[in-house]
């Protein structure tokens, strides 16, 4: 079990991507915004949020690399 919030090292360390990564999917509204900004240097994301969008995008590219019965792979 994940702790309610999230900072962006948690989340690049769960989806094993980089932070800026975690910025940039932000922005290209992959993941959610996040929830809140404690300070300038410490923003937080609700992990439930997080979590469910991964699985999202994981479902996402399950179904982009499907490949037909009887079609090769490219």
């Amino acid at each position: 079990m994940y702790p309610k919030f999230m900072r962006a090292k948690d989340i690049a360390e769960y989806g094993a991507i980089g932070v800026s990564t975690v910025h940039k999917w932000v922005e290209e509204e992959k993941l959610p915004r996040p929830h809140k900004k404690l300070t300038p240097k410490c923003t937080v994301w609700l992990s439930e949020e997080v979590i469910k969008a991964f699985d999202e995008l994981g479902e996402l590219a399950t179904q982009d690399n499907k490949v037909r019965v009887g079609e090769e792979r490219v």
